[in-house]
């Protein structure tokens, strides 16, 4: 039954099943490389289903805009169904070509990620590609051409080959574009290609490399023959493209070849020192044709099938029977033994190839598992140096730290003695103008009073001379009593003065009482301002302590974070022992499947000569008919040995199959503790870089509340100098206070003498009413007896008016004596306490 390109609706809903799943499995937002099992089937079903309508359903589904990763997926999963899909896949993509430039046009702004401006390079790629495709239908999205059709391409009329070379460059342009695109997002992202993000963004980059070497060698031999057709000058445009061509892909192919990735999936050809001379036709003679393809391919470029038949055609059909020819049936039958042979042989060769499967497969998984070792080696380091660098930058905190608080301290200190000084200065200089003031006040207070002392003195001595003239007369006097009363009451007035000036006295000792009170209510608000500034001295140390002890925190988490990375480096150690022991396990095992496989060689070399004797021993049978029942039985007695010894080699080759499934089991169980052991790595890193976020981040609050610290300082810095200046102000007011009372004195003591002039002033015009009364009393001489009784009495008056007198001075003194005593007190009270 011939091959059917549609399968019955139970097996069609199944296989569009398989296809969504695979297109969602492959389509994922992992950044690792395609699975080749799911594009291998989504290649196939197109092959089957002679159509991508099914994987276009599926992607009109998938909102690709969400993540970048699933975009160049999707991007590098059409390319690989353009290459290797079925000849249809190229013609429905033309539909679809607006959705994908809106794709690339939706990724160019983005710059934070490797993959924004790939993406946009990627699609713009694909969207040429088509076009591409759509203009030159007979080249296959595969590139691969037979050499009948290659010579028709360039053979062609010279307007096509012309317009052919320049489409074929544009391509070359826009593939070498994406590659440059794509590596230099790897250098801005720092991606090395043993990791599974380097080699997401790096796998398109083998298509590019089985593109550009079909293309270029395309290109070479359209060039050389439009110049056998064509002036040089016309084709200049060409030569020029082709140059810078060359040298991008040169370089490219160079800098592929040094990636470890590219090594085991792809032959990177090698390219001359020097482009083609295109004007020297013997170079095209010279020109070796680059050959790049992938690694494990079983099929070459001259065994592919050419464009006239589809790749389907060679393709298995595992979903239906096979129906035998009778023919075939019946030429097989002739020779059973050929047909036991060849199937021994397939299953001698299925083994061999499917132990050499298993240990490329165990190969590569070990490959990357010492790839992924030696990242995590260097990602261990990495986080070493950051924690080193961590350590540093926390000394130089602290260093600085110390040095800021040493520096804070000292200038507040010297500010604190500056303002010290400078208030100390001016408070001295204000009191030494103050007691120059009052110093020069008192003498002239002092001047004054020994003046009116001395008047006093010289009005004392004119008294007496007087009252010894009054004794030596003893003449009575009418008018001397009269005069006597008016001295007796002005003697009365002056009491009265004495009386108000000892009130004043007493108001300003209680103005002097209040002034002590108010320095006293003074001293007890200091000393509260310097309880409350030793209370917040003490809470500033207790939050010094907390930091102190934070920073201790601090250190013991770094020796943690240095300890748990020494662990690490430990773990990694003891991990590349294991894998050296994987490795010399893995050697034992290649030796002995090398021992095993010279062994089954040998046998296979034996069986092939008693095959030889067999034939041999046939064309004898064929010779001797006579004796054609004994060599028959002979015959099937030597087959019989023969099929023992098939069923004996049969039932090695399972133990061979066994006992290599239980290598492959054991070392996929090694590998899986591999992977276990990675995944704790993991999770200490993990561990390490929290700790040591925790430690960047404790440092940051050290250093705000380090910040809260001097603010506060300043803060109470701010405040005492407020303090400061208001107890300033508040005693320059007691100053002036001082001042007006010692005014008010001054007044008292002005009004005092004035008083005393006037009384002066009375006793001169006393005098010269005395002078009179003694004109008087010569005259009145026989009136002398008895006034002498009103004389004696006017003695005793003018006596005790003295007396009177004395004791007012006395008293005016002391009152004087007093107020500068206490004026004095006042002033070294005010002294001390600016002090």
């Amino acid at each position: 039954m011939s091959r059917r390109s549609a399968v019955t609706s139970a097996d069609r809903e199944a296989f569009i099943k398989a296809q969504i799943i695979s297109v969602h499995k492959a389509l994922n937002k992992n950044e690792v490389p395609l699975k080749q099992k799911h594009v291998r089937v989504l290649i196939v079903g197109t092959h089957k289903e002679k159509s991508s309508s099914v994987f276009w359903n599926t992607i009109s589904r998938i909102q690709l805009e969400k993540n970048p990763v699933l975009t160049w997926k999707f991007c590098h999963l059409l390319h690989k169904l353009i290459r290797d899909g079925h000849k249809k896949v190229l013609e429905e993509s033309t539909r679809y070509t607006q959705r994908i430039v809106q794709l690339g046009n939706f990724w160019q702004h983005l710059h934070t990620s490797g993959y924004g401006l790939s993406n946009t390079s990627y699609c713009r790629l694909l969207v040429s590609r088509i076009e591409f495709h759509k203009r030159n239908a007979t080249i296959p999205g595969s590139l691969q051409l037979s050499e009948a059709q290659i010579s028709k391409m360039v053979n062609a009329d010279v307007n096509h080959s012309f317009e052919l070379s320049i489409e074929m460059l544009d391509q070359m342009d826009d593939l070498l574009n994406l590659q440059t695109t794509v590596f230099n997002a790897m250098d801005v992202v720092r991606w090395s290609s043993l990791v599974p993000q380097g080699q997401c963004l790096l796998a398109p980059l083998i298509l590019v490399i089985l593109d550009t070497s079909k293309f270029y060698d395309y290109l070479v031999k359209i060039i050389f023959k439009l110049h056998e057709q064509l002036p040089p000058d016309a084709l200049s445009g060409h030569r020029e493209r082709f140059s810078g061509i060359f040298r991008k892909m040169k370089k490219f192919y160079e800098e592929a070849a040094n990636l470890q990735y590219f090594k085991y999936l792809v032959s990177i050809p090698t390219l001359p020192s020097l482009a083609p001379n295109f004007l020297q036709a013997s170079d095209l003679d010279t020109y070796q044709s680059p050959q790049a393809y992938l690694h494990g391919d079983s099929v070459s470029e001259s065994d592919t099938p050419p464009d006239g038949r589809s790749i389907d055609e060679s393709l298995v059909d595992v979903s239906e029977p096979q129906t035998v020819q009778p023919e075939e049936t019946a030429q097989s039958s002739e020779d059973p033994r050929d047909m036991l042979i060849d199937a021994l042989r397939r299953d001698v060769d299925d083994a061999r190839f499917n132990n050499e499967r298993l240990m490329n497969e165990a190969r590569s998984r070990i490959e990357q598992y010492e790839n992924r070792l030696l990242q995590m080696k260097h990602e261990n380091d990495h986080y070493k140096q950051s924690v080193d660098e961590l350590k540093d930058e926390l000394e130089r905190i602290r260093a600085a730290n110390a040095e800021s608080e040493r520096q804070a301290v000292d200038e507040a200190r010297l500010q604190d003695v500056e303002r010290k000084a400078q208030s100390s200065e001016q408070n001295f200089q204000k009191m030494k103008s103050a007691y120059a003031n009052l110093r020069q006040e008192h003498i002239e207070a002092l001047t004054k009073l020994s003046n009116a002392q001395k008047d006093l003195a010289a009005s004392e001595s004119e008294r007496i001379n007087k009252e010894e003239a009054i004794r030596t007369m003893e003449r009575k006097m009418a008018e001397a009593e009269r005069e006597k009363s008016l001295v007796e009451e002005k003697a009365r007035g002056a009491a009265c003065s004495v009386d108000d000036l000892q009130g004043q006295l007493a108001q300003c000792q209680v103005d002097i009482e209040v002034l002590n009170k108010t320095i006293e209510d003074m001293k007890e608000n200091s000393a509260k301002e310097v309880s409350e500034l030793k209370d917040k001295n003490e809470q500033l140390q207790i939050k010094v302590d907390e930091v102190n002890r934070q920073r201790t925190i601090l250190e013991e988490q770094a020796r943690t974070a240095t300890s748990s990375a020494g662990d690490l480096g430990t773990q990694l150690s003891a991990k590349i022992l294991e894998i050296a022991a994987l490795s010399e396990q893995l050697e034992r095992t290649k030796q002995n499947s090398i021992k095993e496989r010279e062994e089954l060689n040998a046998k296979i070399e034996e069986i092939e000569m008693r095959l030889r004797e067999v034939e041999r021993e046939k064309n004898l049978v064929e010779e001797k008919a006579a004796n054609a029942s004994a060599a028959a039985e002979q015959l099937e007695a030597q087959l019989a040995i023969k099929v023992q010894e098939i069923v004996g080699l049969n039932e090695r080759l399972d133990a061979l199959k066994v006992s290599s499934t239980a290598e492959v089991e054991l070392m996929a169980l090694k590998i899986d503790q591999l992977e276990l052991r990675n995944a704790e790595s993991e999770r200490q890193k993990a561990m390490a870089e929290k700790d040591a976020k925790e430690n960047a981040k404790n440092a940051d609050e050290f250093r705000t509340q380090l910040i809260q610290c001097n603010a506060n300082i300043d803060d109470l810095m701010k405040a005492s100098c407020c303090r400061i200046e208001v107890m300033r102000e508040t005693s320059t007011t007691q100053e002036k206070y001082l001042k007006a009372c010692v005014q008010q004195l001054e007044v008292s003591l002005v009004e005092s003498l004035k008083e005393k002039e006037e009384i002066e002033g009375k006793q001169r015009s006393s005098t010269e009413r005395l002078t009179q009364l003694n004109a008087q009393l010569s005259e009145c001489s026989s009136e002398l007896d008895s006034l002498k009784k009103a004389s004696s009495t006017a003695l005793q008056l003018d006596t005790a008016c003295e007396e009177e007198k004395e004791k007012s001075a006395k008293q005016i003194g002391d009152l004087k004596t007093q107020a500068a005593v206490e004026l004095r007190s006042a002033q070294q009270d005010l002294f001390s306490m600016f002090i």
